[in-house]
């Protein structure tokens, strides 16, 4: 991807949202290995998009004196992601948290689709649009 961080990121999510919303279809008859196969595509997929985002391009698009603050902001999001993923199952049924989840994860990625073409290099670019 030509150190483009984005179409990684966002190609991640949207296979992240296909996982999501087969889960519950593929896994209601039972299978072992519909189970395997869903929970090993639903890692892959999100454990790329979250290496990317939360450390690679949080420190890319950062200035070099608030590269550690823009890390720890990304990854205090996702901890109260994580709390919510711990709370909402007991409120919701599966197949609804299921769809839910998928549609965060495509939120997710059309709030990336923008900076598909940006590359690290275009730092500068970046924080002076920030600026404005």
């Amino acid at each position: 991807f030509g150190a483009r961080r984005a179409p990684v990121a966002i190609i991640a999510l949207g296979v992240t949202a296909l996982a999501l919303a087969l889960f519950y279809p593929l896994t209601a008859g039972g299978s072992i290995w519909a189970l395997a196969l869903m929970f090993g595509a639903l890692g892959f997929a999100l454990y790329s998009a979250d290496s990317v985002v939360s450390a690679v391009a949080a420190v890319d698009f950062g200035d070099d004196e608030s590269a550690a603050a823009s890390i720890g902001f990304v990854n205090g999001a996702g901890a109260i992601g994580a709390v919510l993923g711990g709370l909402l199952p007991g409120y919701f049924a599966g197949s609804t948290l299921f769809l839910f989840f998928g549609g965060a994860t495509v939120v997710a990625a059309l709030i990336l689709l923008p900076s598909w073409n940006r590359r690290a290099s275009d730092r500068s670019v970046l924080l002076e649009e920030v600026a404005r």
